[in-house]
């Protein structure tokens, strides 16, 4: 808060808080029946297009209450931090005027901030059983977990500069330091989801390994001399629809994870309101995804900033780019995976099953394309499954492979390279199969590709899928 002279009416403090938090229990309940009344109109509507979010709105609703209650406690609790520093009881009229720094103080007293407090110095000052540093740091986050987004602030605020700096050291994954990257990320989880903008500020000056690591060999290779920063996303998160719409939104940048995009493009055909559920937008502004590992659900919370380097005058945008109105989840999907994996570099290189299986907890396959005839595929597709397939190295005699020895099929597919397939036309003759190049429009290939059964089984080396959606 600083430590500028600050004044309140702490009995009026005190009265809001009480009014407030027993009107709060009136809107989570609200929230609850609405939630309930609208999920039963989705269900028997027979426009599936016309109602998505509605339980959305119930679940929102109990969740603003929630919160406004943890609000109304806190200014509850900030009028007798300033009675007790007054040093009297007033009634309603009486105006206290007191320093913020001793406010501060006062609200630091809090039994919980005081736990946390204790057990982040016991961190801190652990330089002897490093081993055990990722105890300290689960028993944090278990604490942080049962606080309210004030009392977190509250905590971090009673961290200095050099403080926060080490705090970082012991979290960064390129050190260990016994913090498992699981344990890593439900810090960043908790934190991230909970503070205001100025404490994000200042946590991430000082604890820049809170965000993913962006570096990998392609920024190393495609731009030198490039200054890399993270910058705020400028678009809404969802388009026109307010679901994902994989074909306009994917755009592969400068990473290698074809792999994971064109499985983030088969699910959001498959099943886009999976996509969409598995995507939470926080009161702080944060997204929290949701992926899985060994079936089971990790959540991984990110800000809106997305890479992005300066040279001179040029800027630019080295990974997944917006959709074509805007849209960001693809982009947003993409650096929570980076943090769910270790870092933009661990996401390079891979096969959709892998994409597919984290991004639903579904199992997922990987076969050879001569396994399946295109019929087959039709079938599997109307039955809800989400399929990619990933094309082999070139096949081209050496006088064509040398002037292009990234392309195939007369320069229609990329080579080492995987597309999520969108439908087969079986009706055709022969009949066709079109898959997508998460590269998008503009991406230096065409974005669609269509063809027939032998084709894809000449190009093809791989089909990954799994049964995501309902038919």
């Amino acid at each position: 808060m600083g430590s500028d002279t600050c004044s309140a009416y702490p009995e009026r403090l005190r009265t809001y808080g009480q009014v407030g938090q027993g009107n709060d229990q009136d809107l989570v309940g609200a929230g609850r029946r609405l939630s309930a009344a609208l999920d039963a109109l989705v269900r028997s509507s027979p426009d599936p297009t016309l109602l998505p979010r509605f339980p959305d709105w119930g679940s929102d609703l109990q969740g603003y209450g929630v919160r406004k209650a943890q609000i109304d406690a806190w200014v509850g609790q900030v009028g007798d931090a300033f009675e007790e520093a007054a040093g009297g009881t007033f009634d309603a009229d009486t105006e206290v005027f007191t320093s913020s720094s001793t406010i501060d103080q006062l609200l630091a007293q809090d039994p919980r901030v005081q736990d946390a407090l204790k057990l982040l110095h016991q961190l801190l000052g652990n330089s002897v059983f490093m081993s055990m540093d990722g105890q300290f740091v689960a028993a944090l986050v278990a604490q942080l977990h049962g606080m309210t987004p004030e009392q977190v602030q509250e905590v971090f605020w009673n961290l200095g500069d050099d403080q926060l700096k080490q705090l970082g050291v012991v979290l960064a994954i390129p050190f260990g330091t016994g913090v498992t990257l699981d344990e890593r990320n439900a810090f960043v989880n908790v934190v991230l989801s909970t503070v205001d903008p100025n404490t994000m500020r200042r946590l991430m000056a000082n604890m820049p390994d809170l965000e993913p690591d962006l570096r990998t060999h392609y920024l190393d290779h495609d731009y030198k001399g490039f200054n890399w920063s993270w910058q705020a996303s400028a678009g809404p998160l969802w388009g026109p629809t307010g679901l994902p719409n994989p074909t306009e939104d994917i755009r592969q940048g400068d990473d290698g994870d074809c792999w994971f995009l064109a499985g983030l493009g088969a699910v959001g055909l498959s099943n886009p309101d999976l996509l969409r559920q598995h995507i939470r937008t926080n009161p702080n502004g944060t997204f929290t995804v949701t992926f899985y590992r060994d079936g089971k659900p990790v959540e991984i919370t990110v800000t809106d900033d997305v890479p992005y380097g300066t040279k001179g005058t040029s800027g630019v945008q080295p990974y997944a780019h917006p959709g074509a109105d805007g849209a960001d989840w693809a982009q947003i999907y993409e650096k929570a995976y980076a943090e769910f994996r270790g870092g933009y570099d661990d996401i390079d290189g891979g096969f959709g099953d892998t994409s597919i299986a984290d991004l639903t907890g579904r199992h997922a396959t990987r076969q050879d394309p001569g396994d399946y005839s295109l019929d087959q595929i039709q079938q599997r597709l109307a039955q809800g499954y989400a399929i990619t397939t990933g094309s082999k190295s070139s096949d081209a005699p050496w006088w064509e492979f040398w002037s292009h020895p990234d392309r195939m099929d007369n320069d229609q597919v990329v080579t080492n390279h995987e597309y999520y397939v969108q439908s087969v036309d079986t009706s055709a003759h022969p009949p066709i199969i079109t898959i997508v190049n998460p590269w998008g429009a503009g991406g230096g290939a065409p974005k669609y590709v269509r063809l027939t059964e032998s084709e894809w089984h000449r190009y093809f080396s791989e089909v990954s899928m799994a049964r995501v959606g309902s038919p």
